[in-house]
């Protein structure tokens, strides 16, 4: 689940959480997400890129 800022500030504003835990939340989930791998679009072309460049160098071989 991808929760924004914003999110947590309106859950703050109707109550369901303080805006102090509303910040501490935030912050503990913002340093849980730099430590989880991510992995998107942008590595499938990098290495299908790489791979097709290596059965080129292996077929010219």
């Amino acid at each position: 689940m991808d929760v924004k800022k914003r999110q947590l500030k309106a859950a703050a504003n109707e109550g369901i959480i303080s805006a102090e835990q509303s910040e501490a939340l935030y912050e503990f989930l913002s340093h849980q997400s730099q430590s989880t791998p991510i992995f998107n679009s942008t590595h499938i072309l990098c290495h299908s890129e790489s791979y097709w460049s290596l059965e080129r160098a292996n077929k010219a071989c």
